[in-house]
C-alpha cells in the first residue's frame, strides 16, 4: 500500500461513524473525537466491575478495508453473530 493509498484510507476511517447500543440508548462514535455520553457508559461499566477500561469495534464487513458486495458482507456479520453468540 502506497503513501497516498494508506492516507486515503486513514480518511476513510476517520470519516465513519461507529454505532452502538448500550442500555438502551444509541451512541455515535468516530475517531478523534470525544462522545461525552459514551465515555459515561464505558466508565460505568468499569465501576460496575466489568473490567471495562477501553473498547474496540468489531465488523465483519468490508474485510481488509476492502469493499465486498453487501450479500457477502451479510452473510459474513451472520457468522460473526453466530460465533458471538457461540461464545456466551
Amino acid at each position: 500500500m502506497g503513501l497516498s493509498e494508506f492516507i486515503r484510507l486513514l480518511e476513510a476511517y476517520r470519516d465513519t461513524r461507529y454505532l452502538f447500543t448500550a442500555d438502551g440508548a444509541g451512541h455515535e462514535v468516530r475517531i478523534d473525537r470525544r462522545n461525552p455520553a459514551a465515555e459515561a457508559w464505558l466508565a460505568k461499566q468499569g465501576a460496575l466491575g466489568r473490567g471495562a477500561a477501553g473498547a474496540g469495534f468489531i465488523s465483519a464487513d468490508n474485510p481488509r478495508s476492502r469493499l465486498t458486495p453487501g450479500a457477502e458482507n451479510a452473510a459474513a456479520r451472520q457468522r460473526l453473530a453466530a460465533a458471538v453468540r457461540g461464545r456466551g
